[in-house]
């Protein structure tokens, strides 16, 4: 019962780090993996010493004080962790020039993932960890050095601590694939429970963006003032790991952390930054057409990638974002009203719990991701 971000906000919160341990699993293809679980949570999440606690059977709802895994408020998630991809599949799956690269999501979401940790002591150490030993950046050439990690925790009216980003830099590794181009991260956290971030959700009017010249862009007016929160404290960050304006910056979140990534990718370019393409996880709307397509403006040139239906064309550039959806994740439909919110292209839908490479990359047509179940989720079996 209850208004529509209310349904969906309780099964994201209820459910996050499920669906989390679920794009994981899916996100990793290796043969070699034995026990798989997804990358985005891990169970247990990160305990002091920077390891996660029972790391293959439990998916927590949310983290704890001390760091480690409660299992008694967690969700036997078993079959889906112990889940094994059968066999090597081509990384580089695309339309044209256009490429999705599921080992760079596979980076991307070891640490969204660890945003769930807050301000736990062992978050920094943790990130070190996912993007060094744990080897899940390794695929793509990079790594995240010791000490090189920052986070931002921020009040939100007086709800304390209701948001939280983690900042990073990623180094070239020695040895090759060198894929991702190093530069440095930032990935924004999703709705949280015991914070007035279901609140901010609700906030859905359209109010005028507040960055750049683009009048005609429309976005969420709860997502905006997210960002605008977490702006100062962002490039605080990012200066205390010396991460200039000349160099590559991604942004990424889950959730209500992907509406707010992608208005900051468009804040953080008018500001001067090095944005560049990048992934987000299961996230809502973030605003309507004029604002998606201005953001493929500002940060690729130009592209069609925003108007339904239309893959890019030979002439065309990578999209701003590349948004990952999942099985039965219905907040990326959010919100259907006001009339005028608008998905961006493309949507990397994985339809199943298994096998874990089966997915769809979609361009807005009738019969691809969330558009195939008229844009509910819920409906997959």
């Amino acid at each position: 019962q209850g208004s529509e971000y209310e349904r969906s906000a309780n099964f994201s919160t209820k459910h996050a780090m499920i669906l989390l341990c679920r794009l994981e699993r899916v996100l990793l293809t290796r043969h070699v993996l034995v026990f798989v679980a997804s990358v985005l949570a891990r169970g247990g999440l990160c305990s002091p010493s920077g390891d996660w606690v029972d790391e293959h059977r439990q998916c927590p709802t949310g983290p704890h004080g001390d760091g480690t895994c409660n299992p008694n408020s967690t969700f036997d998630e078993t079959t889906l962790l112990q889940a094994k991809s059968t066999h090597e599949k081509d990384i580089n799956v695309g339309v044209l020039n256009y490429t999705y690269n599921p080992a760079i999501a596979t980076a991307f979401a070891a640490l969204t993932k660890l945003t769930y940790c807050g301000r736990n002591l062992g978050t920094k150490n943790s990130v070190v960890k996912a993007c060094g030993s744990k080897g899940y950046c390794s695929p793509v050439g990079v790594f995240v050095p010791q000490g090189q990690v920052q986070t931002v925790t921020m009040a939100d009216d007086d709800s304390p601590q209701a948001l939280f980003a983690i900042v990073a830099r990623l180094s070239k590794t020695d040895d090759p694939p060198w894929v991702l181009e190093p530069g440095c991260l930032v990935t924004i956290r999703g709705t949280f429970p015991g914070t007035n971030n279901k609140e901010r959700g609700k906030e859905k009017d359209f109010v005028p963006l507040e960055f750049g010249s683009c009048t005609a862009c429309l976005v969420h007016h709860g997502y905006q003032k997210i960002w605008k929160t977490l702006q100062n404290g962002t490039v605080s960050a990012l200066t205390k790991l010396g991460c200039g304006k000349a160099e590559v910056l991604y942004m990424t979140g889950h959730s209500m952390g992907g509406a707010a990534a992608m208005i900051g990718m468009y804040a953080m370019k008018t500001l001067g930054f090095n944005v560049v393409p990048s992934i987000t996880f299961h996230a809502p709307h973030s605003g309507n057409e004029a604002f998606v397509s201005s953001l493929d403006e500002l940060l690729v040139g130009g592209s069609t990638f925003s108007a339904p239906s239309k893959a890019p064309s030979s002439g065309s550039t990578a999209p701003a974002v590349t948004r990952v959806t999942h099985h039965r994740d219905n907040i990326p439909t959010y919100p259907s009203k006001p009339v005028g919110y608008a998905y961006s292209w493309p949507e990397v839908h994985y339809s199943r719990d298994t096998p874990a490479d089966v997915f769809e990359i979609c361009w807005g047509s009738p019969d691809c991701g969330v558009k195939k179940y008229g844009g509910d989720l819920c409906k997959q079996k």
